[in-house]
């Protein structure tokens, strides 16, 4: 696991450098917008830690994301709503980890049985 986050965070280094501004709107960010889901668990300067919660058929409200890394704790299948987009089904394994260039507004459904967590590092 210490190797995956290790992996992730040299990912958010590379991120930071080809990123802007790394916003992708001007949606709220996740911990405002559904707080039963998203807890900020830690920050410096430059980055955000979240961490995320979903219980089986849960959604959060709508939301986006800066640039950075999601580390998965848990198994997780979840459903992403975009506007204007058909809903889009991902699976992700526990220690899979995955940089983002931002993610615009959207909304995430745990579909699964079990509860889904990961956590988030978002540039500022």
């Amino acid at each position: 696991m210490i190797k995956k986050l290790s992996c992730a965070l040299a990912s958010l280094f590379c991120v930071t450098l080809l990123s802007s501004n790394g916003l992708a709107d001007e949606s709220p960010p996740p911990w405002e917008a559904s707080p039963d889901v998203y807890q900020v668990i830690g920050e410096t300067a430059q980055y955000r830690i979240i961490l995320a919660t979903w219980k089986p058929g849960q959604i959060d409200n709508p939301h986006s994301h800066k640039a950075g890394v999601v580390v998965y704790l848990a198994d997780c299948n979840l459903r992403n709503h975009r506007p204007g987009s058909d809903p889009a089904d991902n699976t992700f394994k526990a220690g899979q980890t995955r940089s983002t260039s931002g993610i615009p507004s959207h909304r995430t459904e745990n579909i699964g049985k079990a509860d889904c967590q990961l956590i988030h590092v978002d540039m500022k």
